[in-house]
């Protein structure tokens, strides 16, 4: 079984239960797309859980006029403070969506636990959901490469790796910010800028 069906099968409302009462605030995906002024007007969340970041995000970006995100938990949902969440993995969230729609694409602590062989579909189909200078915040575990068992389920696995480097292997993004949250924990911030993938080369 794949684990993306053992968290819509109930896994994913486990965790939003354990973790519905933590504080949100402050929030390193907020402070770092503020620290960097970025203004974007379309947002995909990914791993969204009840909204609640898009709904901050909506209450300090005037610009920004369509939030929407995609958790797998179907009681997170149910909870939702914002109401453009909704119930779904992340692979079959990014397949119905048109290309370069969204100017921010935002993993909220979801990548370690893709399954492994849907990961390159999931880099790719957020690529082509991004509009060109849009960015990609990704807020999950970054040290090493490995894997460690997901303690809360048998037979689940937490992966470690570099998530940025899904998206470094094209030119046209780059990383402008990383923020060290502690524990292995960063914020990335890849930008998408297809006129710098390519310069010209003067014969």
């Amino acid at each position: 079984m794949k684990q993306s069906d053992i968290f819509l099968g109930g896994e994913a409302d486990a965790w939003h239960k354990r973790n519905k009462d933590k504080p949100r605030l402050p929030d390193p995906v907020v402070t770092a797309i503020e620290t960097l002024s970025l203004k974007p007007k379309r947002v995909l969340e990914l791993g969204c859980g009840t909204g609640w970041r898009l709904a901050e995000l909506c209450l300090r970006l005037p610009d920004l006029y369509i939030a929407r995100g995609y958790d797998a938990s179907a009681e997170a949902v149910k909870d939702k403070v914002h109401p453009d969440a909704f119930h779904g993995d992340v692979s079959d969230a990014l397949t119905h969506i048109r290309d370069n729609y969204y100017d921010m694409v935002i993993f909220g602590f979801c990548l370690y636990l893709v399954d492994r062989k849907d990961l390159m579909f999931v880099a790719a189909n957020a690529d082509r959901v991004l509009s060109d200078k849009g960015h990609i915040v990704i807020h999950d575990f970054c040290e090493g490469t490995y894997k460690t068992p997901y303690k809360h389920k048998s037979g689940v696995w937490s992966y470690h790796h570099r998530y940025p480097n899904l998206w470094r292997c094209n030119p046209a993004y780059k990383i402008i910010e990383d923020a060290d949250c502690g524990d292995g924990v960063h914020v990335h911030v890849l930008e998408k800028d297809m006129a710098a993938a390519y310069p010209v080369r003067e014969e």
